[in-house]
């Protein structure tokens, strides 16, 4: 599973090759324009390529952004969800208190980040598909047993039409005060069945695990290649400016640019062929 951290990292390694990217680009552009026409096919190919690549790795800022939201939200839950699975008859009053209503937050939070990324304009389908199916498998553990949900209402706790869950803390109190073992049992079992449930949503085949690894390795693999590119966008200037001659330059600097993002390198899909070839 990717961690929270890691998220943070590559969104931060992301957002740099971004900017860096940005930047390039428009050094690129400047020098082009400098070395050629405007109208050079070399050079807009170069432009046009670097701009494809720039918007993907926005919008994978984008996407891993939203994500680690939701990630964060369900893992706190999770955290929450095992101390409710850990209660036993030794535990205090106080602390059952506390544990419960840390669940309740940490629950809120999921099922309010898992709506708002679900039907936030502009999210991707993937996401808002990731996002409706996180809400509803936590409100089928929370409603699926319907035992569960009426031991949950004797002692205050209730669904909200929202899937959000509130606490009346006065028939809490009373609940535990007539009956302690009982509110304990009740809340363990609600727990065990949510960290279950948000262990699976986090992990291999999940549905913030399995979107969020394929983010990260995208993130990964377009850093690499923004890199790739930037290099290779260097060694075609340096191409230029040692040429005697401007079109030998261009013939030259195209072969070369298209050999490195063509053919077997890897580099075939984002466009820079393709760009040259209808130029």
């Amino acid at each position: 599973m990717t961690s929270i951290s890691s998220i943070s990292s590559l969104l931060s390694a992301a957002a740099q090759t971004s900017t860096t990217g940005s930047s390039s680009s428009t050094s690129t552009s400047t020098s082009s324009t400098q070395a050629t026409s405007a109208t050079d096919p070399v050079s807009l190919a170069l432009q046009q390529a670097q701009k494809r690549i720039t918007t993907q790795i926005d919008a994978t800022i984008a996407s891993l952004s939203a994500y680690g939201q939701l990630q964060s939200a369900v893992s706190d839950t999770q955290l929450a969800a095992s101390k409710l699975g850990a209660l036993t008859s030794g535990t205090s009053n106080a602390d059952v208190t506390s544990a419960a209503n840390d669940f309740i937050a940490a629950f809120n939070s999921s099922v309010s980040t898992a709506s708002g990324m679900a039907t936030t304009a502009g999210s991707s389908t993937t996401e808002s598909r990731s996002a409706a199916r996180v809400g509803r498998d936590l409100d089928m553990a929370l409603t699926g047993n319907s035992a569960t949900v009426q031991a949950l209402s004797a002692i205050g706790i209730t669904r909200q039409a929202d899937g959000s869950l509130a606490i009346d803390s006065s028939k809490f109190t009373a609940a535990q005060q007539a009956n302690p073992d009982g509110v304990r049992s009740a809340l363990a079992s609600l727990g065990q069945t949510m960290d279950k449930t948000t262990s699976a949503e986090l992990g291999a085949g999940g549905a913030i695990g399995d979107p969020v690894s394929a983010l990260a390795d995208k993130s990964n693999a377009l850093i690499a290649q923004q890199n790739a590119f930037s290099d290779a966008v260097k060694q075609f200037e340096d191409n230029q400016a040692q040429s005697s001659s401007s079109s030998a330059s261009s013939t030259s600097g195209a072969a070369g640019i298209a050999g490195l993002y063509g053919g077997t390198s890897g580099f075939t899909g984002y466009g820079l062929s393709a760009y040259l070839a209808n130029s």
